[in-house]
């Protein structure tokens, strides 16, 4: 990138969000509806059943634009879309995000202030709901932008679309229900992220766990996950081995995500697919998934820095693509495999079994 961005920024800049995909069906305002003569009937009565849904909201406006803030259990969110199936379907995707992330982290993170800094380490008191703006549509959002971002502004406004977290807050506009959805599903970890994490991930794996939250499946307007079915990581996998431009690890784990995205478009999608199906890889690996719950663990409590020895005091306090381009392979070496040749044959061996066929054999926990 022409310059560097802070930890509040580095995994945030989401180039290829509209490309993201969502497995589930989501017809006239009702998800997952079936798919046989009783799909209409199906479809009135998820309807009727989430509109019937108690929502906690009041009036809220931007910029004279009305809008609503509802709030959950864990959530409070300013849209300024008005359909009130769309809120509700907001509020379960970010509702289960958080279920998820919090049996993945083990903890409960209180949000801090956006004016916390943010270093490893740092102790996060103060206690809210997390914050999230979902506006109707681009121009709203770039206003927004401009406004309470002035400072990463201009990098933000060059995503093509999709949305982005900064200092715990999460900010989208609507893209069509489905992909807002994943879109939003895919931020909430870094959101979640910020607050959880004493000591940051490397760029390969926070990004790497994100792109799991984005293949959504719908039981009625109840959602799920499948990370292994995430048809376009799936089929940007496909290309990148036919064309021959799989990254190495040694290489995705040395890349910031505010780099990949400055790339080519085919280049950008081969590295979300590697995070995405080497994260796979270390899930599902009896040798590695211990590890990779142990690098998470570390991470929450602030020991994942143990492997940079005297490197930490020097650089740690900003997450920038220097700092990421060194503790991306150290951590990689140090908590799943010293030896990354031996690693890289076992995860091209994983690979050719993961793209065989769709959907995938592998096998797919939600985290």
């Amino acid at each position: 990138m022409a310059h560097q961005l802070p930890l509040s920024t580095y995994h945030r800049i989401r180039h290829d969000a509209a490309i993201l995909i969502v497995s589930g069906l989501i017809l006239g305002g009702v998800a997952g509806c079936q798919q046989d003569g009783s799909s209409t009937t199906s479809q009135a009565t998820a309807f009727q059943n989430i509109i019937n849904e108690p929502l906690a909201s009041e009036p809220w406006e931007f910029s004279g634009i009305p809008g609503v803030k509802i709030t959950s259990a864990h959530y409070v969110v300013y849209t300024t879309i008005r359909s009130p199936v769309y809120q509700r379907l907001l509020l379960k995707v970010l509702e289960k995000d958080y279920d998820r992330f919090a049996k993945l982290v083990d903890i409960q993170p209180a949000p801090a202030s956006a004016a916390a800094p943010a270093t490893s380490g740092a102790t996060r008191t103060a206690h809210a709901p997390l914050e999230c703006y979902v506006f109707g549509d681009r121009p709203q959002w770039e206003f927004f932008t401009r406004k309470r971002m002035p400072q990463n502004s201009d990098t933000y406004l060059r995503i093509g679309a999709g949305g982005y977290a900064q200092e715990g807050v999460f900010v989208g506009y609507d893209l069509g229900r489905e992909t807002t959805l994943s879109v939003i599903a895919h931020e909430a970890w870094h959101q979640y992220s910020w607050f959880a994490f004493k000591d940051k991930l490397p760029s390969f794996l926070e990004e790497g766990l994100a792109t799991q939250n984005e293949a959504i499946e719908w039981t009625g307007t109840t959602p799920s996950y499948a990370p292994a079915r995430n048809l376009q990581r799936y089929r940007s996998l496909r290309e990148a081995i036919i064309n021959k431009r799989l990254w190495t690890l040694d290489e995705l784990a040395r890349t910031h995500a505010g780099q990949a995205v400055q790339r080519q478009e085919t280049v950008t999608a081969a590295y979300y697919a590697q995070v995405w199906s080497f994260t796979l890889f270390l899930k599902q690996s009896p040798v590695y998934r211990p590890k990779f719950l142990d690098m998470i663990k570390r991470a929450h409590e602030g020991r994942l820095h143990e492997a940079l020895g005297n490197f930490r005091a020097a650089s740690l306090q900003m997450f920038t693509e220097n700092w990421n381009s060194v503790v991306g392979p150290a951590y990689l070496r140090a908590y799943i495999n010293p030896d990354l040749a031996a690693l890289e044959k076992e995860y091209r061996q994983f690979l050719s079994e993961l793209v065989h066929e769709w959907p995938p054999k592998t096998a797919n926990p939600e985290f």
